[in-house]
């Protein structure tokens, strides 16, 4: 065997071993990246089963008042939603199956659920023996408030610790495909060297493993500068309150909410800077709405706010308390000698709401009136849209 056959072979040999590694590398990123697909699937089913549990309790304690008030079409869609609670309420105890914090949440909020039902499905029942009177009194009662808070605060929790898991699960997988890359980059070069053949193997599993990427950043659902939600999340989010209007008759408000002068931010400080304010911003937001709320950004330095079940003076009082949290809160930014500079931010918010005949596009578009509105007249200001209607008309 000559020295040329002993590369050859050698060569050969190393091939087949860099192939088999290939191999390897390839079954065990596609495993995790499935594994993790189906992990970011799953989460997000459970966040849509907690608001869609919340949501159909509503609708059902909405069917309520309204049979109570002598709506008598209502009685069958309270018995629907009071059943369609109870599948949702089932369907999250599976989802959650693996989770212990979330099953012993379920075993304490499953009595209290039923026993709102109940409750609720009492209260129908004594308008027939009792009256309307005695029937209202008892829907109303400060023990049917207490359990609907309570039911709120916990379900609320398990969507915080599921929206988490969700950031969670997708940093991780940012992670793994970035090492996934190195790894390919290492086999690549080393492949190449050796034989084109291998070359193609490598540059094949590598486009396999840009696919992958793509697939889990399609599933995500987050903005990675603000993690709220984005634009197509909040758009989603959007239709589904406007299909459970057009069910049930539940009007909600459009926020949009801009931030002032912001690239005079960028232009001073830098965009670095900017992104941090746009974080800032996205932190107060958070903390001035309610859990059923659905922030999200909706493009550059505009963010959305959702407020389901909230409109005219309600919507206004939310949307000012947004405001009036972001301008008393300047970003404080630490210079290298460990000095601060407080950076001034303020924003000015539009609102819209779907009471009546109104599409997606017409509340969107007059939360964009009612913005434009509040930059013109000054900015940092909260305008409604159906004050800007009452004074043309004026």
């Amino acid at each position: 065997m000559n020295s040329l056959e002993k590369k050859l072979i050698l060569s050969i040999s190393a091939v087949v071993l860099l192939l088999v590694a290939v191999g390897i590398i390839a079954f065990r990123a596609l495993n995790d990246s499935i594994e993790i697909s189906q992990q970011v699937s799953n989460t997000r089913e459970t966040l849509t089963n907690v608001d869609a549990t919340l949501l159909t309790l509503k609708d059902a304690e909405a069917y309520q008042r309204r049979f109570l008030e002598g709506r008598g079409d209502a009685l069958e869609h309270f018995h629907l939603t009071r059943e369609e609670t109870k599948r949702k309420l089932s369907r999250l105890k599976t989802l959650t199956a693996h989770n212990k914090r979330h099953q012993e949440r379920l075993a304490k909020l499953e009595p209290e659920i039923h026993k709102k039902l109940d409750r609720m499905n009492d209260s129908v029942r004594l308008r027939a023996s009792e009256g309307v009177a005695s029937a209202k009194e008892k829907a109303v009662s400060d023990e049917e408030l207490r359990e609907m808070d309570t039911i709120i605060q916990n379900l609320g929790e398990i969507k915080t610790e599921e929206q988490a898991t969700l950031d969670q699960k997708l940093a991780s997988s940012d992670a793994s495909v970035r090492n996934v890359s190195l790894s390919f980059g290492g086999v690549f070069v080393l492949i190449l060297s050796l034989l084109g053949l291998v070359f193609f193997l490598v540059k094949r599993e590598f486009v396999i493993q840009k696919q992958l990427e793509k697939r889990l950043r399609d599933l995500a659902s987050i903005d990675e500068l603000t993690m709220l939600y984005n634009r197509r999340e909040i758009n989603r989010h959007f239709k589904d309150e406007e299909e459970r209007f057009r069910r049930s008759g539940r009007p909600f408000s459009f926020l949009l909410l801009d931030i002032d002068h912001f690239k005079s931010v960028n232009d001073k400080y830098g965009h670095p800077i900017g992104d941090k304010v746009l974080q800032h911003v996205a932190n107060k937001i958070r903390e001035s709405i309610r859990t059923i709320d659905v922030p999200g950004r909706y493009g550059g330095e505009e963010f959305a706010v959702i407020l389901p079940d909230t409109v005219g003076e309600n919507a206004y009082i939310i949307a000012e308390r947004v405001r009036q949290t972001v301008a008393k809160a300047p970003y404080v930014l630490e210079r290298d000698d460990k000095s601060t500079i407080e950076v001034p931010v303020t924003i000015s918010i539009g609102i819209s709401s779907i009471e009546k005949d109104e599409t997606e596009e017409d509340v969107i578009r007059t939360a964009d009136t009612a913005l434009y509105q509040a930059k013109n007249a000054g900015r940092d200001r909260t305008v409604m849209f159906r004050q800007i209607a009452s004074s043309a008309i004026g």
